[in-house]
């Protein structure tokens, strides 16, 4: 798991505007988003190099976590 979450970050940082945004987690539309297998990576793509905020299973609340890690609670 760690080798594809390494290669994954590493196609990020490579192409960083592959991501989507989702405003059902957050409005900034510089937060992007791409997922792995069951987990959700969320990133700052507008900085280099990238930010990953959060790597999150899908089984997480991702609205409330995104949003206290982002001081929007």
């Amino acid at each position: 798991m760690a080798d594809e979450l390494e290669q994954t970050f590493l196609f990020l940082a490579q192409w960083p505007s592959a991501g989507h945004t989702r405003d059902d987690l957050s409005p900034d539309q510089d937060l992007k988003f791409w997922p792995m297998k069951n987990y959700l990576i969320g990133y700052y793509g507008n900085q280099s190099p990238i930010v990953i905020v959060g790597v999150l299973h899908g089984s997480r609340d991702a609205t409330s976590i995104f949003s206290t890690r982002l001081g929007r609670s």
